[in-house]
């Protein structure tokens, strides 16, 4: 796991301190060893977080023998091993032990741009072809690593954070647009970012970018592909395939030197993650986050009880104070280029990575993605809802999904939106939905999960934890996120993981029988939940102090102070929560536009 930055000049030559500056800008990534090589009008920086091969020769950027062919790469490869040995049959020469960016190097020269059918991982790839003079760049099926790019006449630049593309000189220009859409999603949409004219490589897109400017892209991967290709099995075929593919997954996440860790909660999918892993013979550690004022929302004691079921030697319970996370958000909220910290939880992850990082770890494993992929509650409720739409799930005549919409109803926005008018966040729901037509009674619940796979889950969900994690130099691995396990459970027909009153029947029976004596919290609570009292006894002050009481906030470019201060007195359960988000991007504006 690293930050990689580049440049491809056009016409002028490469100016090597603007290089400098967008490798600091990541420098965080990867504490291990920084490192830039230059050569025909194409640069590459590379700030290294070491993980499988530690080693000096593993060094990125990285050279193929012929030094025609190099390569900077974020993430891993995990069947970087079984294509060495593919490879080597064919009779390739490695220099590295077991660096899977020399994998890359090597699949790439023999397969060309067809490599990235044979790679199962997550990754954010550049490769700088001199044969052929061009630039590839990759992002992984699932969109789990992060990659931006802006260009101009001039130059191409790219790199793992925007703040790298604001080094190097990228304009900060703030997208009205963006902006509009966050306040309903908590991320951007498409392939767009909050700034205007910088972009992010789509999940499962090539980009390559040739010496006369010109720009070809191309999808190699989408999830549609397979929700549009239902498949029904008898359950026994379903569970033994799904079992076997999430054991692999396991496996393959846990393989790499250094002592292992697990976020672990008190829901379902950690403590499945950690029966595997232990089943497997695997030893790990766990951590927990709780709040220090007890609630209903902490997980903490159900997760220390499944730890020590599991014969856990190390469990970590890292309890948050009010002033600590006050002060965490503050510090995050400052250093924050790239997006809002638009929730509670992506403080608690950058605090829980530094605990993890203060501790001797480099890595941690979480149950990310399995609730997209088994189903949360609200689908169940969603369900019942197709009979009897409301204001706020139909659209242009058509039920949408609203558990896409994060915070603020496009009704509610329209009350207080002053801003450039802009296309409804409601038209990329139905768009990704209108995207998948089977005619099988599980249809509605595909559509869902294609807003998820297509939208929220590289949008919001997996940027989130990438740019808070990696704030720490702590690498987040998703073993639910395996694509070929994603493949399956989005072919699968529905009935086998969700029926009228249950969500992940299968992971919850093969929690029960990997072992049955972990307990696991009935309703599912969410991450970020634990720290619910905090944000009722403290936003409706923090916003008033620090947004409100400011007179010419640049806030108020977008929203009419008036409207929204009456929008969020409006007392509802999400409240407070709601009022997070604006002051994350108040925060955000701040720094920003003022910068």
């Amino acid at each position: 796991m690293c930050g990689i930055a580049g440049c491809i000049a056009f016409r002028e030559r490469i100016d090597e301190e603007k290089i400098n500056r967008m490798l600091n800008a990541i420098a965080h990534r990867g504490p291990n060893s920084e490192k830039i090589i230059c050569k025909d009008k194409i640069a590459f920086a590379h700030a290294r977080l070491a993980i499988v091969d530690k080693t000096e020769t593993a060094i990125q950027p990285m050279f193929n023998i012929h030094e025609n062919i190099m390569v900077s790469f974020n993430g891993e490869i995990y069947n970087s091993q079984e294509l060495r040995k593919e490879l080597q049959s064919r009779g390739y020469i490695f220099k590295t032990e077991c660096s899977d960016t020399e994998v890359i190097l090597n699949a790439y020269e023999e397969w060309n741009e067809n490599f990235v059918d044979k790679i199962n991982g997550m990754y954010a790839i550049a490769i700088a072809d001199f044969r052929y003079h061009k630039v590839v760049l990759v992002r992984d099926r699932i969109g789990i690593k992060p990659l931006y790019y802006a260009f101009n006449e001039s130059v191409f630049v790219f790199g793992s954070e925007i703040k790298s593309l604001h080094a190097y000189g990228i304009s900060k220009k703030i997208s009205s647009e963006a902006v509009y859409h966050y306040l309903t999603f908590l991320g951007t949409v498409l392939n767009k970012t909050m700034y205007e004219n910088i972009y992010k490589v789509y999940p499962g897109e090539m980009i390559i970018i040739h010496d006369n400017k010109n720009i070809e892209k191309k999808i190699y991967w989408e999830p549609k592909t397979f929700l549009n290709d239902p498949l029904d099995l008898s359950d026994k075929q379903a569970h033994e395939i799904f079992n076997n593919l999430l054991y692999d997954s396991v496996k393959k996440n846990f393989n790499y030197i250094g002592k292992k860790m697990i976020s672990l909660s008190g829901g379902t999918d950690s403590n499945l993650i950690a029966a595997l892993a232990k089943s497997q013979g695997i030893d790990f550690d766990i951590i927990c986050m709780d709040y220090d004022k007890n609630s209903k929302y902490s997980e903490s004691e159900i997760a220390l009880k499944n730890a020590k079921t599991l014969n856990v030697s190390n469990g970590i319970k890292c309890s948050v104070s009010k002033d600590y996370f006050l002060d965490a958000t503050q510090r995050l909220m400052m250093n924050s280029t790239d997006v809002p910290i638009a929730t509670p939880d992506m403080v608690l992850i950058n605090i829980m990575s530094n605990t993890i990082k203060e501790n001797g770890y480099d890595v941690y494993i979480s149950g990310e993605g399995a609730d997209e992929l088994g189903g949360y509650p609200s689908y169940l409720k969603m369900l019942v809802e197709t009979y009897n739409p409301n204001e706020h799930n139909l659209y242009k005549g058509k039920f949408i999904s609203t558990r896409h919409v994060q915070s603020f109803f496009e009704e509610e926005k329209c009350r207080f939106w002053v801003g450039t008018k802009c296309t409804s966040s409601y038209e990329y729901i139905l768009e990704e939905m209108n995207k998948i037509s089977t005619s099988t009674k599980d249809e509605f619940i595909r559509k869902v999960q294609n807003v998820e796979f297509a939208h929220r889950l590289p949008n919001f969900m997996l940027p989130r934890v990438d740019y808070t994690s990696m704030d720490r130099a702590v690498e987040v691995r998703v073993p639910f996120l395996e694509h070929r396990l994603v493949e399956f459970l989005l072919q699968l027909n529905k009935k086998h993981m969700m029926d009228e009153k249950k969500v992940k029947i299968m992971i919850s029976e093969l929690l029960n029988k990997t072992n049955n004596q972990l307990e696991v919290k009935k309703k599912k609570l969410g991450f970020g939940k634990v720290m619910i009292p905090f944000l009722e006894e403290t936003m409706n002050e923090l916003f008033k102090e620090q947004v409100i009481n400011r007179k010419n906030h640049p806030l108020y470019e977008f929203v009419d102070k008036k409207c929204l201060i009456e929008q969020l007195s409006k007392a509802n359960d999400k409240q407070a929560f709601k009022i997070w988000n604006i002051y994350a991007l108040a925060k955000w504006l701040e720094i920003n536009m003022l910068d």
